[in-house]
């Protein structure tokens, strides 16, 4: 009894010593208990503040910003646009190319395909699916039995030993199952695909570049694979068959943008378009579509430029009535 009292004493001039000390900080004659106490849906009544000192401070920022990038998940404008960041022509989004992303970036923004999902599905279709559906009404056929089996055949004994610990002996049956499991493999084609994947996990690697711009590689990368895809002589039935279902693919799957090609040309070693002539007429109107804006934009400020040169002159000196045009600049300079 007598410890409890010493603590509940204890407590008791703990709270009264705080409130003094809270009394003496205070300018108001007469405080209010109600000031003092939390928020009930906060644990300190000074969130409130602090947030609306810190949205001002972001919303300056943000008004400086010349380029963003928004990485969040399940974004909406929403939660954005009280800081001033909008979606228009000039904003970027790369995503993956499933249904329900498509739609949600397919106005105010520029959208580009991710060239990593592009071609990680074509080889999941050729390995994994049975069929293919191009839209609504028209289903493709994977003609690719004997590569499928072989791919579920070597799925089967890495699962195995990815569930079993290194050091772990296996039961007699497990082992069968492995053995049995592993023998029906033909080895011979096994590693006729192996090889023919080889480019494959090299363009993987090439646009998952997360350190250095990519968009300019998608074009002769793209190219560069479905020459792989072309048929030889000494390909097998089976290699075939995977050869001319992924270069289908990834000629109709994998789509190329005005930005692709743009980006392509405006690269110094890559300007002149000889890694994939078929898109060279696509891009030439591209380019001049591009020399056409800025055109237009040069005549509007030069026009701009000249009429205030005028004003100035004839405001500076009335006797005067020689105009200098401004000399427009090349474009090349500037691209490159």
């Amino acid at each position: 009894m007598m410890i409890g009292n010493n603590l509940y004493g204890a407590m008791h001039a703990n709270l009264a010593k705080t409130l003094c000390g809270v009394g003496r900080g205070s300018n108001a004659s007469s405080i209010e208990i109600t000031d003092l106490l939390p928020h009930p849906t906060s644990s300190s009544r000074n969130i409130s503040r602090l947030y609306e000192e810190y949205q001002i401070q972001l919303i300056d920022i943000c008004e400086q910003l010349i380029s963003f990038c928004l990485i969040v998940d399940h974004w909406t404008e929403v939660h954005t646009e009280e800081y001033i960041l909008q979606l228009d022509s000039t904003k970027f989004v790369v995503i993956d190319n499933e249904p329900k992303m498509l739609p949600a970036f397919r106005e105010q923004c520029s959208r580009v395909g991710c060239a990593d999902h592009y071609l990680n599905k074509q080889l999941q279709h050729a390995f994994q699916s049975d069929q293919i559906h191009l839209n609504k009404s028209t289903i493709e056929k994977v003609a690719c039995e004997l590569v499928q089996n072989i791919f579920n055949q070597v799925k089967k004994v890495v699962s195995s030993v990815r569930h079993s610990h290194q050091q772990q002996t296996f039961s007699q049956k497990l082992q069968t199952k492995t053995l049995n499991d592993y023998s029906l493999i033909e080895k011979e084609l096994l590693d006729d695909i192996c090889n023919y994947l080889e480019p494959f996990q090299e363009i993987l690697d090439a646009v998952s570049e997360d350190q250095q711009p990519s968009l300019h590689r998608v074009i002769p990368l793209r190219q560069y694979l479905m020459n792989k895809c072309e048929v030889k002589e000494e390909d097998s039935a089976t290699i075939i068959r995977l050869e001319v279902l992924l270069a289908c693919r990834i000629k109709n799957a994998w789509h190329i943008t005005d930005h692709h090609r743009l980006s392509t040309i405006l690269h110094p070693k890559l300007k002149n378009f000889d890694c994939c002539i078929d898109e060279k007429e696509k891009l030439i109107n591209v380019l001049k579509q591009e020399f056409e804006k800025h055109k237009l934009i040069d005549s509007s400020s030069c026009t701009n430029t000249l009429h205030l040169t005028q004003s100035n002159v004839q405001s500076s000196s009335p006797a005067s009535t020689t105009s200098t045009t401004p000399k427009r600049k090349n474009l090349y300079v500037t691209m490159f």
